[in-house]
């Protein structure tokens, strides 16, 4: 039952159908059940949304004194999940900066 009760308003079947749009958003990059490598990151954020249970140690970092994170290859999916979830920290992946660049913005993030 998907339809709000009377008494209560209630949604049942909020999770499933919430659970039935992620699979479709992600399933735009599927082949079946395989998902191109290259296309992991897009299947990830369109998947995962702002407030999931994904990100607590996320969220933690500035309170730990994280000021900076560097993404080695492959990839940088959690780059753009971090991103999204602290603005405040320095996220980058040595993918798209270059290692050199990485460092210099690493310790320009934590200088005072």
């Amino acid at each position: 039952m998907t339809t709000p009760g009377p008494e209560t308003g209630r949604i049942w079947g909020r999770r499933r159908t919430a659970k039935r749009e992620r699979l479709a958003a992600g399933g735009r990059y599927a082949d079946g059940k395989m998902i191109d490598p290259k296309a992991s990151g897009l299947v990830l954020e369109s998947v995962i949304h702002p407030g999931d249970k994904v990100s607590p140690a996320v969220r933690l970092m500035p309170e730990l004194g994280i000021t900076a994170t560097v993404e080695m290859p492959p990839g940088h999916i959690l780059t753009t999940i971090r991103a999204r979830e602290t603005p405040a920290i320095t996220s980058m992946a040595i993918d798209d900066v270059g290692t050199v660049a990485a460092l210099f913005r690493a310790r320009k993030a934590s200088e005072p």
